[in-house]
């Protein structure tokens, strides 16, 4: 629990910090209302200590403008003045209790305990969570049947962290809430805190049987490792996989526009030298590379021929001729149709002379690189991922060494927190 003490005399602040302090809470002090007010308005607290007298604003002036403003934290009222009329003009302006100077430790304590009960949120003096029981009175925590005493600070961190269960606390705030937003004392001192409450827990559940459900406090370095492994590698894998598609899809494409430009040659060629195609050409199996192409003529009257120079071994002529006829049928002059690629010339005389070309092995080839790619994609995909996993530990390890670091000063420091302070 965090209090806000106004008190102008400086004495009676630190003894009654001290006090409160000792009793588990914990305590930001101030020594004049202006500054009550603004640590109010800017801080989280679960009950406020207001004197009466005090330089700037007095108490009652703070506590109007908290209650004008909405704010509706627990205050209790400090104050030499005891007549009835100051009393009933306390409570009316919005405090919770009024205590008159002087007044016993005891009292205060009782006093500021029944101002908390009044919180909607109010929570008993045995907070419980799993196997963990932390008890306000003793200061205490107790995991099992072992009971650890807490110095002031740890207690009330693990207060804030039972209180705050499933949610994410960062440094920042656990450092305002129990040291003070002002505070000297360096970010380390939250982990040593950890470190002890973790070594309670522990210690505990050594003991006890290992097959029973355990609660365990997650500091999260460990997480934040894993999730910045992750992303790492789910960045540089998909930025590896866009690349080599990218690749693969270029080299596709570049052998794909090459081939449809080489088998056009082919065909242009053919059409310009259909009447000049040489036996010698019909006896290699082909014209150019191997591709098997024929002619096909259509007289005058609708009769259909093969030409002389036809060289194509994958169909019969009535095969290759029902080809011709449906493609003289579409008045298309050029086109695709199956496996071949034509182009239709008129002749002088009005017959027509079609060229066919076989592309079916360049398409198969097309067809075999670009299994291939994606075969070689997957391959590189795959290696991708481990080689990325591997530099993912080359990546986190400066991270890796200030965690270890952390942990050295942790357990250099932790006899600080397993010693008695007075």
């Amino acid at each position: 629990m965090r209090i806000l003490f106004a008190e102008d005399d400086r004495d009676i602040a630190k003894a009654v910090q001290t006090l409160l302090e000792r009793s588990g809470y914990s305590v930001d002090v101030v020594f004049n209302g202006q500054d009550a007010l603004d640590y109010i308005e800017t801080g989280e607290y679960d009950g406020v200590i207001l004197d009466w007298m005090m330089p700037k604003l007095s108490g009652i002036e703070v506590l109007k403008k908290m209650r004008s403003q909405g704010i509706a934290t627990p205050a209790l009222m400090l104050t030499a003045r005891d007549a009835v009329e100051d009393r009933v003009a306390g409570l009316d302006t919005g405090a919770d209790d009024y205590l008159p100077k002087p007044f016993a430790a005891s009292e205060l304590l009782a006093r500021v305990r029944a101002m908390l009960r009044r919180k909607e949120d109010f929570k008993h003096d045995v907070i419980k969570f799993s196997d963990i029981e932390l008890d306000k009175s003793a200061m205490s925590i107790k995991c099992g049947a072992k009971r650890v005493r807490l110095n002031n600070k740890a207690f009330q961190l693990m207060e804030m962290l039972i209180e705050h269960k499933g949610a994410v606390l960062s440094i920042n705030q656990i450092m305002e809430r129990i040291w003070g937003w002002d505070s000297d004392s360096e970010i380390n001192v939250v982990w040593v805190n950890i470190s002890f409450l973790q070594e309670a827990h522990r210690t505990r559940r050594a003991r006890s049987d290992q097959s029973r459900p355990r609660s365990r406090i997650y500091i999260g370095e460990y997480a934040m490792m894993n999730q910045i492994r992750q992303r790492f590698i789910r960045i540089a894998l998909l930025a590896l996989t866009l690349a080599m598609l990218l690749v693969a899809g270029s080299i596709n494409m570049v052998h794909l526009v090459s081939t449809i430009g080489e088998l056009n040659t082919t065909l242009d060629y053919l059409v310009e030298n259909e009447n000049a195609i040489s036996q010698e050409k019909q006896k290699k199996g082909g014209f150019q590379n191997g591709e098997g192409y024929f002619i096909a003529i259509q007289r005058t009257d609708g009769e259909l021929l093969l030409g002389v120079g036809s060289k194509e071994t994958d169909y019969t002529e009535e095969e290759l001729l029902s080809i011709a006829e449906g493609v003289f049928a579409s008045d298309s002059s050029s086109g695709n149709t199956g496996t071949y690629m034509y182009r239709i010339t008129n002749k002088d005389d009005g017959a027509k002379v079609a060229v066919f070309l076989n592309c079916e092995s360049k398409y198969s080839e097309v067809a075999t690189l670009a299994l291939i790619s994606l075969c070689a994609c997957i391959a590189g995909i795959l290696l991708a991922w481990l080689v990325v996993f591997l530099l993912s530990n080359q990546a986190i390890k400066p991270i890796v060494e200030n965690i270890e670091r952390q942990k050295q000063f942790i357990t250099d420091a932790g006899h600080e927190l397993k010693t008695p302070l007075t």
